[in-house]
């Protein structure tokens, strides 16, 4: 079931058709009309299935990770990637940034894209529109060791990272969400954290001061879930501190096969 044909992005249209090839999809206006009337008693058999996949921007759950393996090994096959990407023996010493264009803006990519650099690790940023073939979004993800995103729809593309690739999460202030860091344990991934804990945006426009100090009050863990404070947290930039970043680079980059050590890195060009 998909949103109205006008609004539906490139990424839900072709994940439908790699999680489920054989199913009947449906647009808003053909299921709203079966699931918005009252009593109907098909309400509850409209998706039958003895395997299925669902995947999206929200981050549905894996119940195993052979499912990851399927459907990343489906996406290849489809979108004409060599399926040995899928699983290879050695991961591609590569950092891929995932930048968000509005909220949640990695306001300092272009620093640690140079500690990246520094090390001789390969390095690229892109942004995945909504308009982006789902084709070329996955064909830049097979090539990836180490995956870096701000929290955010972005982490839906876990599924189809290499498998045992690394993922560096970064969270604003105050605000972490715990979906995507399922989804990478159900699929293998190698999963680093950032809290950003201590970097109040003043992006933030509290209604009252006895708002934000009921917010700061709060463990990260309630103020995620409770609005206004997430609405708040969740709409910041972020910039990552660069010492910080390092450390958990060199752990990823441990975690996917290479040795490098901070003393060991290569002085600036």
């Amino acid at each position: 079931m998909l949103r109205r044909k006008e609004h539906s992005v490139e990424w839900e249209k072709g994940v439908a058709r790699i999680a489920m090839p054989h199913a009947k999809l449906m647009w808003e206006e053909q299921w709203g009309q079966i699931v918005k009337v009252p009593n109907n008693p098909y309400n509850k058999r409209i998706l039958c299935a003895s395997r299925g996949y669902m995947l999206s921007p929200k981050a549905a759950f894996f119940s195993h990770p052979r499912q990851c393996y399927e459907i990343r090994e489906r996406a290849y096959d489809l979108y004409g990637v060599d399926r040995s990407l899928a699983h290879p023996s050695k991961l591609a010493k590569k950092v891929l940034f995932l930048q968000r264009a509005t909220s949640r803006h990695l306001d300092n990519v272009d620093e640690l894209k140079r500690i990246v650099e520094r090390y001789g690790v390969e390095v690229e940023v892109k942004e995945f529109k909504g308009a982006t073939p789902l084709e070329e979004q996955i064909g830049a993800l097979s090539e990836v060791g180490i995956f870096v995103l701000v929290h955010g729809a972005g982490g839906s593309s876990i599924p189809f990272l290499p498998y045992h690739a690394a993922v560096i999460e970064i969270f604003p202030h105050h605000w972490a969400p715990t979906m995507y860091k399922m989804i990478a344990a159900k699929c293998n991934a190698l999963y680093h954290l950032i809290h950003m804990e201590g970097q109040l945006s003043d992006e933030l426009h509290w209604a009252n001061e006895e708002q934000k100090i009921e917010c700061e009050e709060m463990s990260r863990r309630d103020a995620t879930k409770y609005d206004p404070c997430a609405l708040r947290y969740k709409q910041a930039t972020v910039k990552v501190d660069p010492l910080r970043f390092e450390e958990v680079l060199i752990d990823a980059l441990q975690d996917i096969g290479y040795n490098l050590r901070i003393q060991e890195r290569r002085p600036p060009q």
